[in-house]
């Protein structure tokens, strides 16, 4: 039971604890597919596919679709990596 006083955050937070998402990446690798084969399929660009996986950009909500379609998922079913935080200096 979330308690009422929780923001959306914390409760987004604690339900994530209790369901593990995939990553693209192992979707693809789970489905047999290089990351060429993923972007032919879904119509996008092979460094689209890769920079989704590494965390250096995040999918439009176009593209998502476009990949969650070819893994044969929701599109909420794919979780990518954060990008790194870059330095200032």
């Amino acid at each position: 039971m979330v308690c009422p006083e929780l923001t959306a955050t914390t409760r987004y937070a604690a339900s994530e604890s209790r369901h593990v998402v995939p990553s693209l990446r192992s979707l693809r690798e789970q489905r047999h597919l290089t990351q060429e084969q993923l972007a032919v399929a879904a119509e996008v660009s092979s460094s689209t596919v890769h920079n989704a996986e590494t965390g250096k950009t995040q999918p439009r909500p176009a593209i998502l679709r476009r990949l969650a379609r070819v893994l044969k998922i929701e599109p909420g079913d794919i979780e990518f990596p954060a990008a790194p935080i870059r330095s200032l200096e």
